[in-house]
């Protein structure tokens, strides 16, 4: 099991290649492809050649891993694509994948960024703008349980007011989610997979995520 691992940051030069095929950038990866980072083994087959591979098993009860200092490349306010494979164990409440922040801090701790699977299914993405104000998109996903799926969640900046959130699911098409106010601060947040901050409860995951990487472009 995963349960609270704490671990340090890990950001490394982009040498793969996001959703968009950029290939610059930072980004994190957990667990890494090749499974070096060998928190959880079990078999858990994801469309590749692979048999099994290294995912984070959570039991939707304690189970997360948080970077409770991550590197300042992580600390995004701008552009940024967060992707990998998730797996759920059941639906019906909400269930953070990850998240950087703590809602209802002051503006250092404001939430950079978080990705959820809402009761019914769907993509919640949430940001705190700079007067700590929350701005949330749900995409119409319905995702079902006991199947894996890769999802990619960009985020295009076009002004100081104005940027757009996308969402893809596998090969299906994106969906395009625009909303006001870019995110702000961040600089004391922790990071956090398979659990929230600062809400109550406190969200926890139920089930699988692999190879999750986050990119500070689109």
């Amino acid at each position: 099991k995963a349960n609270a691992i704490s671990t340090n940051a890990l950001a490394i030069a982009g040498t793969g290649r996001n959703p968009s095929g950029n290939t610059e950038g930072w980004f994190l990866t957990l667990p890494d492809c090749d499974g070096n980072n060998r928190w959880d083994r079990m078999d858990a087959p994801l469309p590749s050649t692979r048999a099994t591979r290294t995912v984070l098993d959570f039991d939707g009860v304690d189970d997360h891993v948080e970077l409770a200092a991550p590197s300042p490349e992580l600390q995004i306010t701008g552009a940024l694509t967060i992707e990998g494979w998730i797996y759920l164990h059941r639906l019906g409440v909400t269930q953070s994948v990850i998240t950087l922040g703590e809602v209802g801090e002051d503006v250092s701790a404001n939430l950079l960024y978080s990705v959820e699977v809402n009761g019914s299914g769907d993509i919640v993405i949430t940001h705190e703008r700079a007067d700590a104000s929350d701005a949330v998109v749900v995409a119409n996903t319905n995702l079902l349980v006991r199947q894996w799926y890769h999802f990619a969640v960009t985020r295009t900046i076009f002004s100081a007011s104005t940027l757009e959130y996308g969402v893809q699911i596998d090969d299906l098409e994106p969906i395009g989610l625009g909303i006001g106010g870019r995110p702000a601060g961040g600089t004391a947040g922790r990071l956090r997979v398979g659990r929230a901050h600062g809400a109550t409860p406190d969200r926890p995951f139920d089930g699988y995520v692999a190879d999750l990487r986050i990119w500070n472009v689109v």
